[in-house]
């Protein structure tokens, strides 16, 4: 039987395509396109997938290779079916998951789940070990009216420009470095105006462009723009002020104060925020603070950074469970080997973020030691 999928479509449900849901009279029938069946791709294929990759046949790291394969496993059905879809080629089944789950997080923007189901479906979307270019180009073809496939192609290019770039400080990283990161992200720059062109409704781009913006110097009216613009379509946006508050770290910077992170943050007001995602954010430049007394921590040894490092993560994690700061208190336990309340930690960053890899490596690393 032929189905139409809507606001809560089977994949943030649990049901299959082959079931029809049209729901509350959010999205018209006449509107959605027609999918006959759920996704070929079985979740043991796509494990298949995951250890015939050239990454994970050239780890001599089991650790390594347990993530890789533990952070798909991990993940909720609802998130595993979009991958499922994507390795089939189906990605107008894609477009229509991401809108409905979009629709439904602004009808709430209150509630910060919604918005991390959308920002955590394209995430893993985007995962080298299920993206290619080859993979996005033939998204771009199938649906070319739409605006997803373009926001990957986006994020694939971004990601890769990062990455020849490094994470070191703009006085250590060589030119070379900053010109290829440049060219990627005209790449990704280009295919993300597109996906404004097509949806300039869809938050999580702007987040993108200020992620852009920050790979080189000058952009800061320009990425406040990006920034206000978003909060018109979303003022509860976690995802962009998460983005700006990145923006405006002092490592992208040079000699930058966390001034502005500050301000952003006390936007916020200072009562407790209905939002969690948001009242979270409030402890960004503690955490911030914190793995700079780490990273101090690890040279000196000093007693005196390890206690402040460590004071700092607990007062930005009163503010909100937030993956970031549970893993970076799990990694400054962890080089304090103090591995018992490492592994809470960095088990609770992997209930919160199931599909970052790292946070599985870790885990399994102290239960290594500990064993």
């Amino acid at each position: 039987m032929k189905c139409y999928v809507s606001a809560f479509v089977k994949c943030f449900t649990g049901m299959t395509v082959s079931v029809l849901l049209l729901c509350s009279g959010l999205l018209h029938a006449e509107q959605l396109p027609v999918i006959e069946e759920g996704p070929n791709t079985t979740d043991e294929a796509v494990l298949a997938h995951i250890q015939a990759l050239p990454r994970y046949q050239s780890q001599t790291d089991s650790k390594r290779q347990y993530a890789m394969t533990e952070s798909y496993r991990q993940l909720p059905d609802e998130t595993r079916i979009l991958v499922r879809y994507l390795l089939d080629g189906n990605f107008a089944a894609i477009n229509m998951a991401i809108d409905a789950a979009d629709h439904r997080h602004k009808q709430n923007t209150v509630n910060y789940q919604l918005e991390r189901a959308v920002e955590k479906s394209v995430g893993v979307l985007t995962n080298d070990k299920y993206m290619t270019q080859e993979i996005v180009d033939e998204w771009v073809q199938q649906t070319p009216d739409h605006f997803l496939p373009y926001f990957v192609r986006a994020e694939v290019y971004s990601d890769l420009g990062y990455e020849a770039r490094g994470s070191k400080y703009a006085h250590e990283t060589r030119e070379e470095q900053f010109a290829r990161m440049a060219e990627l992200h005209r790449i990704s720059y280009k295919s993300l105006q597109k996906s404004l062109q097509l949806n300039p409704d869809f938050e999580f781009s702007y987040s993108k462009l200020i992620d852009i913006y920050k790979s080189s110097s000058g952009n800061d009216e320009l990425a406040e723009q990006a920034y206000r613009k978003a909060l018109t379509i979303n003022e509860n946006s976690f995802s962009v002020r998460w983005a700006y508050l990145d923006y405006n770290l002092p490592q992208w910077h040079g000699d930058r104060s966390t001034d502005k992170m500050q301000q952003i943050i006390d936007e916020l007001g200072e009562d407790k925020h209905p939002n969690s995602g948001l009242q979270s954010l409030k402890g960004r430049v503690l955490a911030y603070y914190a793995r700079q007394y780490h990273s101090r921590w690890k040279k000196s040894r000093a007693d005196e950074d390890f206690v402040m490092a460590l004071e700092l993560y607990d007062k930005a994690l009163q503010y909100g469970d937030q993956y970031y700061y549970h893993y970076q208190k799990a990694m400054l336990l962890f080089s304090f080997k103090d591995y018992e309340e490492a592994y809470v930690h960095v088990s609770r960053a992997v209930e919160i973020a199931p599909y970052i890899e790292k946070a599985h490596f870790k885990r399994k690393w102290i239960e290594q030691i500990t064993r």
